[in-house]
């Protein structure tokens, strides 16, 4: 009995079993199931939260599109420049907001935050910024132009400015005409004499500039999709019918006289760069230099000065300022975002199959002066012992909020038709 009872219970068992685990079996399945497509959901969230958005530029046309902040000078009909991770404000044609002269600047940039766009009052951000725009040595760019461009086919937003040149200084307009000859009237002196009747006049110098303009200036503001910074391409066209020779021959002849003698070198490179004013709050930083750019700067003219004895030739020729050599221009706001500002030099190969960047200016700035033993060597170097690189700036000038960066300098002759080209990169 007892024997036929287990066996009865056994039986039970038996025949109970393949329903118990095909029960619990089903159960596991429908976990693993729903594991898995919780898996895929959040991995399905988290690719499309990481898919990049499209690079756009447009014309503002309400205030939510505008950067907000303390610093923010944007407003409707100026254009932005935005991917998911930066919004940046270019101001329309026009007077500067800012303290520069001219639109067609960088007025305004800040992170895209994961907020609100903003309201009719105005967008929201943390925008301390003041200005970005390019300089041809002291000429700024008076843009008649400014207009959006379809994507590139990399997916870059584009915006395009251009005009001829005009004075952001008006106490270096002689200069800046004389040396670009971005406007007609100083060239075809082929001696002192020939130009010394007109200097003597009632209207001096004033008398040789004219009014046509034999360069145009032209900037492309390019944005990837994805990408913290802006691309900034700048350059000159010579829309004249004959060659353009830098400097002028008005600035040759000048430079020839005995008074300005060794003032200027021989090729003369023009430099171009950028001007940035990056706002109240904002603490500029330059790579090797630090925070304190005012007084690293007075050190520096000092030590230019004390390097030559007097009565000889100084290695620091125009249009070799003296200067901080960096690579580029940093500001830190604990309040706000931080900004940078570098050189991209274009590299090419010599005829020896050797590198070489003949646009980066101070790189290309050896001593030339004739029997001195350092003939050759990078007057930078000579005078302040610098390791200059190609992708170095020039920082000559830094006062009442300006901050000046040379960064290429320009061919002797630039041809009809033909564009002389520097790239920066801008980031936020």
């Amino acid at each position: 009995m007892p024997f036929n009872s287990i066996n009865s219970k056994s039986a039970v068992s038996t025949t109970s079993t393949p329903s118990h685990y095909g029960r619990l079996g089903a159960d596991r399945v429908n976990l693993i199931v729903g594991f898995v497509l919780i898996i895929g959901l959040s991995l399905c969230l988290s690719c499309a939260e990481n898919i990049e958005q499209p690079a756009d530029a447009r014309r503002v046309t309400t205030r939510t599109d505008l950067v907000g902040g303390p610093g923010a000078l944007g407003e409707l009909g100026d254009i932005v420049l935005e991917n998911g991770e930066i919004k940046v404000i270019i101001q329309d044609k026009g007077f500067s907001r800012g303290f520069g002269v001219y639109g067609g600047g960088i007025i305004d940039a800040d992170l895209v935050r994961p907020i609100s766009p903003g309201n009719s009052d105005g967008a929201n951000g943390r925008d301390s910024f003041g200005e970005l725009f390019p300089v041809y040595f002291l000429q700024a760019l008076n843009p008649q132009e400014i207009e959006v461009l379809p994507n590139s086919e990399e997916g870059a937003a584009q915006v395009r400015v251009a005009g001829p040149g005009g004075e952001f200084l008006s106490i270096t307009k002689v200069l800046n005409r004389i040396l670009l000859n971005s406007y007609d009237g100083v060239d075809g002196f082929e001696s002192l004499g020939e130009l010394l009747p007109i200097l003597s006049g009632e209207e001096g110098i004033a008398a040789l500039l004219g009014d046509a303009p034999r360069l145009n200036f032209e900037v492309l503001y390019s944005l990837m999709p994805g990408a913290r910074h802006v691309e900034i391409q700048t350059s000159m066209i010579n829309t004249d019918d004959s060659d353009i020779e830098l400097p002028s021959d008005v600035a040759n002849q000048l430079f020839s006289f005995p008074t300005f003698a060794g003032l200027a070198r021989e090729p003369f490179q023009v430099p171009l760069g950028f001007v940035a004013l990056f706002g109240a709050g904002n603490q500029v930083f330059a790579p090797g230099f630090g925070f304190d750019i005012r007084f690293a700067l007075e050190n520096r003219y000092q030590k230019a000065a004390d390097f030559t004895p007097e009565g000889e030739a100084s290695p620091l020729a125009l249009p070799a300022l003296p200067g901080l050599i960096t690579p580029g221009l940093i500001s830190v706001n604990p309040e706000g975002v931080s900004y940078g500002l570098f050189y991209l030099p274009e590299e090419i190969q010599d005829e020896t199959g050797e590198s070489a960047y003949p646009k980066s200016f101070a790189y290309n700035l050896p001593d030339i002066r004739e029997g001195s033993e350092s003939f050759g060597i990078n007057v930078y170097e000579l005078v302040f012992g610098d390791k200059v690189k190609p992708s170095d700036s020039l920082i000559p000038f830094s006062a009442s909020s300006f901050t000046g960066m040379f960064s290429a300098g320009t061919p002797s002759i630039i041809k009809p038709n033909e564009r002389f080209t520097m790239r920066h990169a801008f980031f936020v």
